[in-house]
């Protein structure tokens, strides 16, 4: 296998990317890479936006979605599409997280998904639907085949969670997800769901409509650090599994005992440094982080076998972590102590920690 020594930025970053940097680290984020299951951080490795990323989106493509009609990913170019497709008042659009065309027409619809929500799966086939639709604009419906010019759509997502081990969400609506998994768990060692509209019958099957589901969590647990015999796939899941755990000192180890990432992958990496991204990005990678702990503060995390989704986690030090950042971004107190379910008199205390005035409107 063809390997690449990794990119070394010739450049430091600058003062205020360097203080955003330092200041992810309140958040567990200690390392030099982005984490890849992040909205921004996802979005920087895959958009094909820029020209360096089209190899990176190919190489993600035909890693994770099978051959359709032996027509191998050879082109990429960023298509978004709006949710409803046609604006209606006092409606608002949902843009997907992304939305490529390939050089033969087929449509990749791809979104990452850290948590778990009830009816997602038919959100996800909801927006793959639409893509499909909106192939077709009305000017060429004047073409008595339009039909005819249909091409596959596939939706695509990466999940934080396995399927298999959900134990319910509270909520008004039944939860579809638990009885598909009941009923038909994935078997141990796979890792990916394939929806293809198939006859019960004859088995016949209609590949114009796809959905593949990639559950991060049930990949090999063995893929970091890195080996010799690192097919792609593994060395995608080490990426979005372990992304923060690499360093620049880190590969170097890995590469003087001739472990040495594809060119691909060392691409994908770079796009997960820090120290070359912007402050806004930087920014906006440390809301995600933010919401994230928000949520495992709501919500127990199914990392623990057998622990039902929805357990409080209550006041630990994530949530006084949070609470911090919350109260230096502004928020009032009272609103920070319900968020982290942090009493008022805590988030006063680290509100007094982090150098705030208390008798200030926050």
């Amino acid at each position: 296998m063809t390997g690449a020594t990794f990119y070394n930025p010739s450049t430091e970053p600058n003062d205020e990317t360097q203080e955003l940097i330092e200041g992810l680290k309140a958040f567990g984020q200690e390392g030099e890479y982005a984490d890849p299951t992040t909205d921004t951080a996802f979005k920087h490795l895959l958009s094909p936006a820029i020209e360096e990323n089209k190899e990176i989106i190919k190489s993600f493509l035909n890693t994770f979605v099978p051959a359709f009609a032996h027509d191998a990913v050879r082109d990429v170019r960023e298509a978004p599409v709006a949710v409803p497709p046609l604006p209606k008042e006092k409606l608002k659009q949902t843009f997907m997280d992304m939305h490529v065309i390939s050089q033969s027409g087929c449509h990749y619809v791809i979104e990452m998904q850290a948590h778990r929500h009830i009816n997602f799966d038919e959100r996800v086939l909801y927006y793959g639907a639409s893509a499909f639709v909106q192939q077709i604009a009305e000017k060429d419906f004047k073409d008595p085949m339009w039909y005819r010019n249909l091409k596959p759509t596939i939706a695509i997502q990466v999940l934080g969670y396995d399927s298999n081990r959900c134990l319910g969400l509270k909520d008004d609506i039944p939860d579809t997800l638990l009885e598909r998994a009941r009923q038909n768990p994935l078997p141990e060692g796979q890792f990916m769901k394939h929806y293809i509209m198939t006859d019960k019958h004859s088995g016949q099957e209609i590949k114009h409509l796809q959905m593949i589901q990639i559950e991060l969590p049930r990949a090999r647990q063995n893929i970091f650090p890195p080996q010799k015999d690192f097919s792609l796939t593994d060395w995608w899941l080490s990426i979005f599994k372990f992304a923060p755990l690499y360093s620049q000192e880190a590969i170097a180890s890995f590469e003087k005992q001739g472990i040495v990432m594809p060119p691909v992958i060392a691409q994908a990496l770079e796009r997960l440094y820090f120290p070359k991204w912007n402050p806004r990005e930087i920014h906006e990678y440390k809301t995600d982080t933010i919401e994230r702990e928000k949520y495992v503060i709501e919500f127990a995390s199914e990392r623990a076998e057998g622990k039902a989704e929805g357990e409080q986690i209550g006041s630990d030090n994530r949530a006084r972590k949070v609470a911090k950042e919350l109260v230096v971004d502004g928020m009032p107190l009272e609103k920070v102590s319900k968020m982290t379910e942090l009493s008022l008199e805590v988030v006063q205390e680290l509100a007094a920690e982090v150098g705030m005035n208390l008798g200030k409107d926050t």
